[in-house]
């Protein structure tokens, strides 16, 4: 796979609705393949009281929380059903099949899924009876008058989705790395809440796309707990909220322990 200088993210503003929905029980992988999110895919408010605190860089702090959430939903994900991490990888070209697969992506704001358990205490989750999604974008402007108006779409409520150029790059890298699934990061915030200045928390927010090994979207939502708006310690941060955040991305995921 020739490596190119430059990856260009775009992030187009979309939602993904389905005209028809049907109930699919929870799915018990073979195995999933974790993807840790792109670098660009990172947003931390007041990153320099981070910094300030731990005496580390802007890429060393991202590094830190990049490989930190990795190894927890890789640990987290092992406890129900088999998973590996793509970046924690000792296959010797793993670097270079995440350099491809972020080549490979677009990154678009969609609606979240969600799962359910029925009334047999059974995990569920909807997916379109046709086995396909359409993508509607959505265009923050309108003309009215020969005047343009804006509008403002509630991107907390949405996660970031990601959608490939090429999906057969995830039946070859199935095929390499012997998984049935993939579980892509897509993005990783710590944001303050800028509609109460006087909060007490932020919010850690991490979001999640999954396919499966013929490169079809099965799944995607986002997850997020509160953290104290004081609390700037990478150690802290990454021991008594990551753990956390993984078990909730497996619980609104649409596995099931073996």
């Amino acid at each position: 796979m020739k490596k190119t200088t430059v990856i260009i993210i775009l992030i187009l503003i979309v939602s993904i609705s389905y005209a028809q929905k049907q109930k699919t029980l929870a799915i018990t992988p073979s195995k999933v393949l974790i993807v840790p999110f792109f670098s660009l895919m990172y947003l931390v408010d007041d990153e320099y009281k981070i910094a300030k605190q731990s005496n580390k860089e802007h890429e060393q702090i991202l590094n830190y929380f990049r490989q930190s959430l990795d190894n927890e939903v890789n640990n987290t994900f092992n406890d129900s059903v088999e998973s590996i991490s793509i970046l924690s990888s000792t296959t010797g070209d793993s670097q270079e099949d995440l350099f491809s697969i972020f080549e490979n992506i677009q990154h678009y704001y969609a609606t979240p899924l969600a799962t359910k358990i029925n009334k047999n205490n059974l995990k569920y989750f909807l997916i379109p009876k046709d086995k396909s999604e359409y993508i509607k974008h959505e265009s923050r402007h309108s003309i009215s008058g020969g005047q343009i108006k804006s509008r403002v779409v509630n991107r907390d409520l949405q996660f970031m989705h990601v959608i490939f150029k090429d999906t057969n790059l995830l039946s070859d890298l199935s095929k390499k790395y012997n998984n049935d699934y993939f579980l892509f990061i897509t993005q990783f915030e710590i944001r303050k809440n800028y509609s109460s200045p006087y909060s007490t928390t932020k919010k850690l927010k991490v979001h999640y796309s999954i396919y499966n090994n013929n490169g079809k979207f099965v799944f995607g939502s986002y997850v997020t707990n509160q953290i104290p708006t004081n609390e700037n310690s990478l150690e802290i941060i990454t021991n008594d909220y990551f753990s956390l955040i993984s078990k909730k991305i497996f619980n609104n995921s649409p596995f099931k322990t073996k």
